[in-house]
């Protein structure tokens, strides 16, 4: 019973005493009422009847004798006499119309007079009047007499009322009121049981599932004062209630009634995230009928941090915060078992820190330990989000690279390119205050899957090439198979020999005429070839993307670009090749991400004194489309100074008309693989006429490559391609040969290759 409801209670005696008093009124006024309208109204009726039987009489005496009538007092005495009230004293006069007395009778003067008037009709309407008074006495004094009983009856009713009645409730009120109190100590006796515990929170509600308890830990749980929470639906405390409530709801409508439901909560209780266990379950009453619920809130984060504590303890190194050798192989397994089910092939590296125990008995574990961290952190910068880290233990760490390829040699290749990318990345000094130390890793690399090798057997692999890799030395990487050993050697001994290309002048220049629709050569693309002082001339396809991933591509490339500005200078100041002869380079992705590429360009032109015009640069779609805002302010900047630019290999990769639009190019070059079919194919045939005409619509020209019959040329002719490029007019030919077939003092037309 609540505050409000006991101050109710409390409160009846007195109502019913003041109800008593009204009804004891009631009781002494009504009746005496009742009697005085009674008595009044029947007194009213005879004096009423008994003057409206004079008036009648006299009028048919008015209506005989109109002129008489009022004449013959004897005549009016005897109507009176015969129709006057026999158990009423009154006072009788008789009136004419004018209110001149005719007859009076009256005996005395009444006090509380009482009278009553009827109207004497004749000929002319009315003629008099016949007046009775009595006295309402009599009638005061049996009022009085009847009040006065009325009044002892209404004291003795009151005085009973008052005697059993209220002094009965007045006891029932004491005893509900004690009995309320004793369970209102029960309810905060049992309240201060239930929130003795700060991590349960109790929430009770009726069979209609609206709060009707709600304890302290739960105010605080939820953030809503105890006093505000009755009377709420329990789905409003939280949104994450909505759902279990829902659905207890639902079954409940279905008639399926789960006695206990558990779930999980995450509430923000003082700016912090806790998690909380819940558990809500039904009140059961008599016969089973279900009149409530209650929800119990366990908060188990402190638990649970600790779990999972030791959890993170248990599978991630404590010094580096890697994944340790149970955590690795896990992932490892999950990596295995992906690459057996989609054919990829991944690796994993085995890295040992080359002289570390010398550096940890020599400075100490402080130091030891510092190295291992940023060991792990440059580890974790120069990989991937796929790729995963891990230390084994010591001076051991491990690296998984998933999913590298699905070509082995691919894989292979990447795999040994991360390695390097890891070895390079050591190079710089490691700050470990206030030492800087130099150290190198000795890398072992096994691939996945392999046969039914596990996770294990793969990283006891790696291992193994690792310690093959320090018998080889330090700093050194090695594969676990032979096979892959021989062709990672083989790549690495390329790469070597291409870091010495430059510097020993092995790479040459081809150069590629490019002709115009009459056949007269207007420019040239320059291909680099590498004369291999064992292995012969090798193809761009070969050692390009070597240059690429090693990052030599850049070295590479500005050679290109110098040489063949230095080439065409000199070939303009001997006056063999027009004033407006084009010269094309390639360039790739990486050349054109340089920040400072436009800087790199204009230098070169300087340098060799070529004029920007005479210049083209070649690009993929994918290196414009890359990042097209860059893209775009370089090529604008290039182009301001005269630099054309050409898209390579145009249909081959997005062929976007938004791209089209927005960067200034000047060319497109249509891929020989398109070029091939285009008299054969009709898919192609149609595609390189699209080409032609969407750059004639830009204002844009056309160089189609790999022509190689006539019959290809004579085609291209027809639908306007504006350029030509292929073994029908040339191969790449060294500078020498391109000097001798196609140079002259002025330029010539060929009627052949």
């Amino acid at each position: 019973m609540t505050g409000k409801d006991a101050r109710v209670l409390a409160s009846i005696p007195g109502a019913l005493r003041r109800l008593s008093v009204a009804l004891a009124v009631l009781i002494a006024t009504l009746p005496l009422l009742g009697f005085w309208i009674i008595s009044h109204q029947h007194k009213s009726d005879q004096l009423r009847a008994a003057g409206e039987l004079i008036a009648h009489t006299i009028s048919k005496e008015a209506y005989l004798y109109p002129d008489s009538w009022d004449l013959q007092v004897a005549r009016l005495e005897h109507i009176v006499d015969g129709f006057r009230p026999r158990n009423l004293t009154v006072n009788i006069t008789i009136q004419d119309k004018n209110k001149n007395s005719l007859l009076e009778l009256v005996h005395e003067d009444f006090a509380y007079p009482h009278v009553s008037t009827s109207a004497i009709l004749g000929d002319d309407g009315i003629v008099g009047f016949v007046t009775l008074e009595t006295t309402l006495l009599p009638m005061v004094y049996s009022a009085a007499i009847i009040g006065s009983l009325l009044l002892v009856l209404a004291w003795v009713v009151l005085a009973a009322i008052n005697r059993y009645s209220i002094r009965g409730i007045n006891r029932a009120v004491v005893a509900v009121n004690d009995a309320h109190k004793n369970l209102d100590r029960q309810r905060r006796y049992l309240d201060g049981i239930l929130s003795s515990s700060e991590n349960v929170a109790i929430v009770a509600t009726n069979n209609a599932w609206i709060i009707r308890y709600f304890n302290y830990t739960a105010a605080k749980l939820f953030g809503l004062p105890v006093k505000a929470a009755p009377g709420l639906p329990l789905h409003e405390l939280h949104p994450s209630l909505h759902a279990p409530v829902l659905t207890a709801r639902t079954q409940e409508s279905l008639g399926t009634t789960i006695t206990e439901r558990n779930f999980d909560l995450q509430l923000e209780v003082d700016n912090q995230t806790r998690d909380i266990e819940a558990r809500l379950s039904i009140i059961v009453g008599d016969q089973g009928k279900v009149h409530g619920y209650t929800l119990m809130c366990t908060d188990v984060t402190a638990q649970r941090r600790a779990a999972e504590l030791i959890e993170y303890q248990a599978t991630y190194d404590s010094l580096t915060d890697l994944p340790n050798r149970r955590s690795f192989l896990e992932q490892l397994e999950k990596a295995l078992a992906r690459g057996k089910i989609h054919g990829h092939r991944g690796a994993v590296l085995f890295l040992d820190l080359d002289n570390f125990k010398n550096i940890n008995d020599s400075l100490g574990h402080a130091v030891g330990d510092g190295l291992l961290k940023e060991v792990a952190a440059r580890l974790q910068a120069c990989l991937s989000e796929e790729d995963t880290v891990g230390r084994l233990g010591g001076d051991e760490f491990v690296v998984l690279l998933p999913e590298l390829s699905d070509e082995t040699n691919d894989a292979i290749n990447r795999a040994q390119a991360v390695a390097q990318q890891v070895q390079l990345s050591f190079a710089q000094p490691f700050a470990i205050p206030p030492y800087r130390l130099h150290v190198s890793p000795s890398i072992g690399i096994s691939l996945f899957p392999s046969g039914d090798n596990e996770a294990e057997d793969i990283l006891q692999q790696a291992d193994t090439a690792m310690y093959r890799a320090k018998e080889a030395g330090c700093n050194t990487l090695r594969f676990f198979l032979p096979s892959m050993q021989r062709s990672a050697e083989e790549r690495m001994r390329l790469l070597g020999d291409l870091r010495q290309a430059i510097e020993r002048c092995e790479l040459v220049s081809y150069f590629q005429p490019i002709f115009d629709g009459q056949r007269s050569l207007v420019g040239t693309e320059t291909l680099v070839r590498w004369q291999h002082p064992a292995n012969g001339l090798i193809m761009p396809d070969a050692f390009i993307p070597l240059a690429e991933d090693s990052g030599l591509i850049l070295q590479l490339g500005r050679w290109v670009l110098e040489d063949a500005l230095t080439t065409l200078q000199t070939w303009m100041s001997a006056g063999r090749v027009a004033p407006d002869f084009r010269i094309a380079v390639n360039i790739s992705p990486q050349q054109f991400r340089q920040s400072d590429f436009v800087g790199l360009i204009e230098d070169a032109l300087v340098a060799t004194g070529v004029g920007a015009t005479n210049l083209c640069l070649e690009m993929t779609e994918g290196v414009l489309l890359d990042s097209t805002e860059s893209a775009l302010e370089k090529i604008l900047a290039l182009r301001g100074m005269g630099v054309r630019f050409s898209i390579d290999d145009f249909g081959t990769g997005y062929s976007s008309l938004a791209y089209l639009k927005r960067l200034p190019v000047n060319q497109l070059k249509i891929d020989r693989s398109f070029v091939r079919d285009v008299l054969d194919d009709e898919g192609d045939a149609a595609l390189v006429e699209t080409i032609v005409t969407l750059a004639s619509r830009l204002n844009l020209a056309t160089v189609a490559e790999g022509v190689e019959t006539e019959a290809q040329y004579g085609y291209l002719t027809r639908i306007g391609c504006s350029g030509y490029q292929g073994s029908l007019f040339s191969p790449p030919v060294p500078q020498q040969v391109f000097e001798a077939n196609y140079l002259a003092p002025t330029s010539v037309a060929l009627n052949g290759a």
